[in-house]
Formats: structure tokens, C-alpha cells, sequence
């Protein structure tokens, strides 16, 4: 039958690691942690606060793929703050990108 909470899941084998990583996001967003003081079980009562649209995944997958690429190509960091040096602003630009314009996250972070 129909059960579980009506929220974007995986359709294949391979996206698992991603999900996790988006579902760590938006409960890390302003918008998700005020809800939770708000009411800690409106997550838990309506886990629909936690739908988006399934194509931020397959962008997110992309991001990733490039992101390893590009630091690929770097010549060997020497400590975790170089890299993190490397990674931070295209990490930031596409999180920024992806709570834009019309995505729930930045209109529910608006209310």
C-alpha cells in the first residue's frame, strides 16, 4: 500500500548519499530549526515541511560531481583549512543558489 511521509525519496540506487546530504541541509536552514521551536513535532506530525522539488538532487549530484573534479585538478592541499579554502565559496554560492527565488526554504525563511 500507500505509507510513509509524502516527501521526495530516492528512484534509484545511487542517489541515497545525496538525499541524506539535502535532508541535513534544509534542517540546518533558519526556517526548519524555527519551526522546530516553534512545535518540535510539526516535522514529525507533517513531514510534507520537509517535500522540495525532486530536481534539487539531481543539481546537488551534478555540484558534487564537479566540485570533486575541480579539486581533482588542484595541486595537493596540504592541510584541511586549504581545502576548505578551495571548497567553501562554491559551496556557499550553490547553497545560496538553491534557496533562491521561489524555493520553499526562502519563502518559508520570509513568513
Amino acid at each position: 500500500g500507500d505509507r510513509g511521509p509524502k516527501v521526495p525519496t530516492q528512484n534509484n540506487e545511487s542517489d541515497c548519499g545525496v538525499f541524506v546530504l539535502h535532508y541535513v541541509e534544509l534542517m540546518c536552514t533558519p526556517a526548519y530549526l524555527d519551526l522546530l521551536l516553534e512545535s518540535p513535532c510539526a516535522v514529525a506530525e507533517d513531514p510534507s515541511r520537509l517535500a522540495f522539488d525532486i530536481t534539487v538532487i539531481t543539481e546537488k549530484r551534478a555540484f558534487i560531481k564537479q566540485l570533486m573534479m575541480d579539486l581533482s585538478d588542484q595541486p595537493n592541499v596540504d592541510d584541511d583549512c586549504q581545502l576548505l579554502d578551495q571548497v567553501q565559496p562554491a559551496v556557499l554560492e550553490h547553497r545560496h543558489r538553491m534557496q533562491g527565488p521561489g524555493s520553499r526554504q526562502s519563502s518559508e525563511a520570509r513568513d
